[in-house]
């Protein structure tokens, strides 16, 4: 069991359904250039997306609003599980207000049905 040093409170799920193969969805992901189609809320484009995907690896992404103000985000791959489609990363602001702790992402994709 792995222990986790998030409270309760501070943790945040989000769920997602897609109508495609899963390894389409793991790849839209993982790839770099599929992530910059579709990285940041409507409106925003994504012109930065560096990902070195393996554990250890970094990323380096920018978000771009429509103003033109960038917010980027680093971090670095703690966990890749390919076959259980899993990815745990731990991530932090660049340009934004100070984090009180890095941001750990937990991507977990599964078939539904």
């Amino acid at each position: 069991m792995t222990k986790s040093t998030v409270n309760e409170i501070e943790r945040m799920v989000v769920t997602r359904i897609f109508d495609a193969p899963r390894e389409l969805v793991w790849k839209a992901w993982t790839d770099p250039q599929y992530v910059k189609q579709w990285w940041g809320p409507k409106g925003f484009t994504s012109p930065v997306c560096k990902m070195d995907f393996r554990v250890g690896g970094k990323f380096l992404c920018c978000m771009k609003a429509p103003d033109g103000q960038e917010f980027w985000n680093a971090g670095e791959y703690h966990e890749i599980v390919p076959h259980e489609m899993k990815d745990r990363r731990v991530g932090t602001g660049l340009n934004q207000l100070p984090l009180p702790a890095p941001i750990l992402s937990t991507v977990d994709a599964c078939v539904c049905g």
